[in-house]
């Protein structure tokens, strides 16, 4: 799928999202009245370290819920060790019918004050679109996992720290293809900002 279309795509979708989620990036100390819709990260740790993962729905305009009981999740996972708090790997998971060939397409955005749209906010997306792999199909998911959390420079994108990405945008987006057609998903990330800030200063705090 070339660029210019993804970034037709998401931008439907960022318009609904636009509203709803663009204060809460001023008052990241507290929860803000669409936490508990967003929902927070999970954090497990053990000797070695931590991983921080969030489960979200695939809520794709172009391909309403079919089952309402049973809807579709994308997942992100992030591992930490306690050995100078290096990111041991960063991961994306997808259903298992995706086109593996296609890839992974994940995209930034910020949510930027705008006084002359009616909500005050817009969303602008960065210029790079990254495309990432997938290391493995099963029938659980597929999954796109960067080493280090470090996705090297290509011809079209430079290189990608995804944690310190994570930490200074406002939406992740991923669009991936099956049966011809694409579907995409966004997540607000200023669950992944507080959960890191409260693991760096807590459970990461001093090593073990």
């Amino acid at each position: 799928m070339r660029p210019y279309r993804f970034s037709l795509a998401i931008a439907i979708v960022l318009g609904a999202f636009t509203a709803a989620y663009a204060q809460e990036y001023q008052t990241e100390e507290k929860d803000g009245p669409f936490a508990a819709t967003v929902g927070n990260w999970d954090v497990k740790c053990v000797d070695v370290g931590c991983l921080l993962s969030k489960d979200f729905v695939i809520a794709d305009p172009d391909h309403p819920i079919q089952d309402q009981a049973n809807p579709e999740f994308a997942t992100i996972a992030v591992t930490i060790s306690r050995d100078g708090n290096r990111v041991g790997w960063v991961s994306f998971q997808v259903p298992p019918d995706a086109r593996q060939d296609a890839g992974l397409f994940v995209r930034f955005a910020t949510s930027v004050r705008d006084p002359s749209v009616p909500v005050g906010w817009r969303m602008e997306l960065d210029s790079v679109l990254y495309k990432f792999m997938f290391d493995e199909c099963d029938s659980d998911s597929c999954t796109a996992r960067i080493e280090r959390g470090i996705f090297p420079a290509t011809d079209s994108s430079p290189e990608l720290n995804l944690v310190e990405k994570f930490l200074n945008s406002n939406f992740v987006l991923l669009l991936f293809q099956r049966e011809g057609e694409a579907f995409r998903a966004m997540e607000p990330l200023f669950p992944f900002k507080r959960a890191y800030k409260k693991l760096m200063e807590a459970e990461l705090a001093t090593p073990k």
